[in-house]
């Protein structure tokens, strides 16, 4: 499939289910709303949660669109762009 097709699914879902690691290496998932724009995920979350802490010992992650039927998945490492309490 070209990219443009991957792309496409990915702006146009808003639930993503996102897997992180624990510390001890279990796998975590959750659905997440979340945002595709300009080829970069973004999602928010609370400072104490699971997937925060998560991502702050090990940044690396997965994400996947909503539609099993047509599933795009994208590996990557996350990165703080803001932080409001």
């Amino acid at each position: 499939m070209p990219w443009s097709w991957a792309e496409q699914r990915l702006e146009d879902s808003h639930n993503y289910w996102l897997a992180t690691v624990r510390q001890e290496g279990r796998p975590h998932v959750m659905i997440v709303w979340g945002l595709w724009h300009g080829g970069v995920f973004y999602f928010s979350t609370g400072s104490r949660s699971r997937k925060a802490s998560n991502l702050e010992s090990n940044t690396h992650c997965v994400i996947g669109t909503e539609q099993a039927h047509e599933a795009v998945i994208v590996e990557g490492a996350a990165e703080k762009v803001c932080d409001v309490e």
